[in-house]
């Protein structure tokens, strides 16, 4: 998955894309991606090469950093695009500037 986001990334950047989504999709999904697939091998490292009671030392970790990188793509995603207000299904509106 990493070098599926980080080929287009890099063609992306060398042909001129300098808006603030296009920046913000690939510079945290390499991001993102770099960082589970370190976090992912360290924890194949641990379970091959600890007693089985460690096996899950790492699991709770990697859990907590999807999440967290998972939001920081879609805010910043939500920020890059510049978006004022999206108007989802008529009811509610949605944005990054709605707060009266």
């Amino acid at each position: 998955m990493l070098t599926l986001i980080l080929v287009p990334a890099v063609w992306a950047y060398r042909s001129g894309g300098n808006s603030g989504l296009i920046k913000a999709v690939y510079r945290d999904g390499v991001v993102y991606y770099l960082y589970l697939f370190v976090l992912s091998f360290v924890n194949v490292v641990v379970v091959k090469t600890h007693p089985t009671q460690y096996q899950h030392l790492l699991t709770s970790m990697e859990r907590l950093l999807h999440s967290i990188l998972t939001s920081r793509v879609l805010l910043h995603m939500r920020a890059g695009a510049g978006e004022t207000t999206v108007e989802s299904d008529g009811q509610m509106e949605l944005g990054t500037n709605c707060i009266s």
